[in-house]
């Protein structure tokens, strides 16, 4: 007895095997790596709304938890990222009121600024890049506002 294979056999496995090789792994899951590795204790999530000022993940303190932990996983996770070539989320401008300057996010800037940068008149803005443009920052320009 003779078996007659079909071509339609060999091309059905060879699409098969070609997805199987073609499906992306999972991402890693930093934070659960950098749990094991760091020893902390407490629970913690990832921000997903908000990144660090260098656009890496910020870590939330949960029960038990303290902040200080949690700047160590954001540090194993910083550092996970990058060995692993993950690049970092660029931080989101605020949109521009009319009137305003756009957000400076070409310096270095502070937590919060984001959100304090919409809130600034055009003069405080104005006065915010001069002091940016000598290494200062946003809040050390409103000191005489306050």
């Amino acid at each position: 007895m003779r078996i007659m294979v079909t071509p339609i056999v060999p091309l059905v496995t060879g699409m098969l095997i070609l997805t199987a090789c073609t499906t992306a792994p999972p991402k890693p899951n930093y934070l659960n790596l950098c749990l094991g590795q760091t020893r902390v204790t407490g629970n913690y999530s990832i921000d997903e709304t908000r990144a660090r000022q260098n656009g890496y993940p910020r870590v939330v303190v949960g029960n038990g938890g303290t902040r200080g932990q949690a700047v160590a996983l954001e540090e194993c996770i910083q550092t996970r990222m990058i060995a692993a070539k993950v690049p970092p989320k660029k931080a989101k401008a605020p949109a521009t009121v009319a009137g305003k300057l756009p957000y400076p996010d070409d310096y270095v800037l502070q937590p919060g600024d984001a959100e304090l940068w919409p809130t600034l008149t055009l003069a405080q803005q104005t006065r915010a890049i001069e002091f940016l443009k000598a290494g200062s920052t946003i809040r050390s320009s409103l000191d005489g506002d306050q």
